[in-house]
């Protein structure tokens, strides 16, 4: 099974438009791109009253309010969370007339506010150093002019409870008030957020027609790692009566066992340990990728156990039982998805 970036590779090499806005491609998928960095916390520096700030290093992450995520997080590491290739922006009138109407301003600036906060603006805004991506919030003019209906579409939130179910979302409470709920980039007043967006989608005249005919990407491609069915493993696949696994010849970032019909593992940091998980290891990205002969219960350098919490043991596997063995090469790059009988041969 490819993962998201490979399929997006592919359909470059083959003359595809960037599946994200369409406009052309400046320069395509990076030819060497490291591991998913898995999602963390950078603390520091400290608020206006000496508390520390943590911020999450996630594409579905928030800085604190009016303060630009990539002050206080890292975008090199959201970046390597998603595929990454620059598209030109393309539109903007540094005269636009829009910009002199004062209620309309206000409600720009807040909108930019809120988006250079996210870590959308790691993609989406050359302030930071590195280049934009679609569009720009800092080039000159209005920034949804470089949007396509389907790219206003996303920030109307229409795609939001999609988006929200198969990658996750951090709870305003540990995002700085910042919620996907209603919204499909992070907000601290969806109401308020997604409708600026909507304004803009009528004053198109983009009807609900066109927004059903919109491709809902990366859904699509999330909803078939969700919706893939576990099969039987192949003869010797699995774990032996010594606790030694064997997913095959190739090696691995991230492993789990489960109980029989648990959910796939998705996006990180929320949805990659489904209700049913016994035991989940991740290898960290600077370190290579591992291979069979690993105990299960056990850690190896620079390793983490993902669950249960590092300073607790799994539970055991029983003999004659069935499990689920979910491994991948990296996030959404899935290795194998198989069920055996414990133990195996």
């Amino acid at each position: 099974m490819r993962n998201w970036f490979q399929i997006i590779a592919i359909g470059l090499a083959a003359g595809a438009t960037a599946p994200a806005f369409g406009h052309a491609v400046r320069s395509e998928v990076r030819p060497e791109r490291g591991p998913y960095v898995f999602p963390f916390e950078s603390c520091g520096p400290t608020g206006p009253n000496g508390e520390v700030i943590c911020t999450w290093n996630t594409i579905i992450g928030a800085a604190s309010g009016g303060v630009s995520f990539a002050e206080h997080g890292r975008c090199d590491v959201v970046r390597s969370q998603r595929p990454f290739w620059v598209v030109e922006p393309v539109g903007g009138d540094p005269n636009d007339p829009r910009l002199e109407d004062p209620a309309y301003k206000a409600e720009y600036d807040w909108v930019v506010s809120q988006l250079r906060s996210t870590a959308c603006s790691c993609c989406h805004s050359s302030a930071w150093g590195a280049e934009a991506s679609s569009w720009d919030i800092d080039a000159p003019g209005v920034f949804l002019d470089q949007m396509t209906g389907r790219g206003l579409a996303i920030l109307q939130g229409e795609f939001a409870d999609e988006d929200a179910e198969l990658q996750g979302a951090l709870s305003p409470e540990e995002n700085f008030g910042f919620t996907r709920n209603g919204s499909s980039v992070p907000t601290t007043d969806v109401e308020r957020f997604t409708s600026f967006f909507k304004a803009e989608m009528d004053a198109r005249g983009i009807t609900q027609e066109d927004i059903d005919g919109y491709r809902s990407f990366p859904g699509e491609f999330f909803r078939s790692i969700k919706d893939e069915e576990s099969v039987p493993c192949e003869p010797g696949l699995g774990i032996r009566a010594d606790g030694t696994m064997n997913w095959g010849e190739e090696a691995a970032r991230y492993i789990l066992v489960m109980q029989p019909g648990s959910e796939n593992p998705m996006s990180p940091p929320t949805r990659d340990v489904p209700e049913g998980t016994l035991w989940k290891l991740n290898i960290k990205s600077f370190a290579p990728a591992v291979n069979s002969g690993l105990r299960y219960g056990e850690t190896v350098t620079n390793s983490h156990q993902r669950f249960p919490l590092p300073d607790r043991a799994p539970e055991a596997l029983v003999p004659g039982q069935d499990y689920k063995f979910y491994v991948l090469r990296d996030v959404t790059n899935r290795l194998l998805n198989c069920t055996f009988t414990y133990p195996v041969e």
